[in-house]
């Protein structure tokens, strides 16, 4: 990042660090042209950073509005996959919404999952109530696709409760 070849240039004029590279070769930071240079470097390859990263996040939302998983940690209720439902792990969501609606809470729902050992899809770890409340709000559960909090599509997968329910 040029934020970053300032900082170098700096260090190179207190201390005289020397710069040498694996791949763009070496900058002499002791010249004005070898310093226009390492700045020159250091804007184009942030330049293609931020290609980089609009190509993916573009990517990531044409997968998002076709519905496909983003891939990650396993979602409590599914495979690793992301799109198969562990069905014991989906029954215990049913019965957590259905603890919700008839007015329970999610210290209620988090006692009954960690009770019966259904641990976090992600860490393995038991439930938090932030954690029961993360899933119980995600819109994947109703078969919902969702891109940076907004639904954008109907998930590849199918729901494990109605959007109702949901």
């Amino acid at each position: 990042r040029p934020r970053e070849v300032e900082d170098l240039i700096e260090l190179h004029e207190r201390y005289g660090v020397r710069l040498h590279t694996v791949v763009s070769g070496d900058d002499d930071l002791s010249t004005a042209d070898g310093r226009m240079i390492a700045r020159i470097k250091g804007n184009v390859d942030a330049a293609e950073a931020e290609r980089t990263a609009e190509r993916v996040s573009r990517a990531a939302l044409q997968a998002a509005q076709a519905g496909k998983w983003h891939g990650g940690p396993r979602p409590f209720g599914f495979e690793s996959d992301g799109v198969t439902i562990r069905e014991v792990e989906a029954v215990a969501i049913r019965e957590g919404y259905g603890l919700i609606v008839a007015g329970g809470s999610l210290g209620t729902v988090m006692r009954l999952w960690n009770g019966r050992g259904l641990y976090t899809g992600r860490t393995g770890r038991p439930w938090t109530l932030a954690g029961v409340r993360e899933v119980l709000a995600s819109p994947r559960y109703a078969g919902k696709r969702a891109y940076r909090g907004e639904i954008v599509a109907d998930a590849e997968w199918d729901p494990i409760v109605d959007e109702v329910t949901w």
